[in-house]
């Protein structure tokens, strides 16, 4: 989804520092196009269409990116027997739903339904918080680090830094400059290979970024049921969303 893509460049210009583990079969869930990926110089085809063979065949150190709930990660992953270095990304459900949208419709095109009836679907999508809350309740584990993409929107700087101490990495403020100018969104639109126009034949993959685009668009019985069940899927938890 485009809802990421500060932090996967971020991610990609450090990613010699991460540890490789071992993909495990114990579920074929993940083999999905677009679930597990590797964004620097990567094989389009291979890449997405036998992801497990591709990881496999990578030169550790290796820098993963997948939207993979947590059951379907390798079983070393969640056992923790294998410590590889995990960043977690959350953002706000709502403006999360409306990226989905617009990413499915013009981009790959899977469906032509209206912004309510997508959300209506959207809600009844039980995963959605169990990976946020998986990775928010594993959050004091050294090997993770949570970060909010509405974070990033509002000091970029200081999550470069955070990213960079967790993969025990110095950048300079020349190099924080340079970072800053390279993830701007109206740079990154211009970016063929985060756009992954290749691979999908068509623009839009990065559409706005802006945080709280959804309150534009969402009618205000769409915003109600949101409500309504992100209060009921974070009653017993300290997480919250970001707005």
């Amino acid at each position: 989804m485009n809802s990421l893509f500060p932090q996967q460049e971020i991610e990609d210009i450090l990613k010699n520092h991460f540890t490789g583990i071992s993909p495990d079969h114990r579920s074929q869930g993940y083999v999905k196009e677009g679930v597990l990926e590797v964004t620097a110089h990567m094989d389009i085809q291979n890449c997405h269409l036998n992801s497990l063979n591709y990881i496999q065949n990578l030169k550790s150190p290796r820098f993963i990116k997948t939207h993979a709930v947590p059951k379907c990660l390798p079983t070393q992953l969640l056992s923790g027997t294998k410590k590889a270095k995990i960043i977690y990304i959350s953002r706000n459900t709502r403006d999360v739903c409306l990226s989905s949208y617009y990413y499915t419709k013009n981009v790959v095109k899977v469906h032509d339904c209206s912004l309510d009836d997508f959300c209506k679907v959207f809600i009844s999508n039980d995963n959605h918080f169990e990976s946020i809350l998986y990775f928010w309740n594993a959050g004091h584990q050294e090997n993770v680090l949570f970060v909010r993409y509405e974070e990033m929107k509002n000091d970029l700087g200081e999550v470069i830094q955070r990213v960079a101490k967790f993969l025990n990495k110095t950048v300079t403020d020349e190099q924080q400059s340079k970072l800053l100018k390279w993830l701007d969104i109206d740079q990154m639109k211009l970016n063929k290979a985060v756009n992954h126009e290749t691979m999908y034949q068509a623009t839009g993959f990065i559409r706005k970024g802006i945080v709280g685009g959804y309150k534009q668009e969402m009618s205000p019985e769409i915003l109600e049921k949101f409500k309504i069940w992100i209060r009921e899927s974070l009653k017993d938890s300290d997480y919250f969303e970001c707005e």
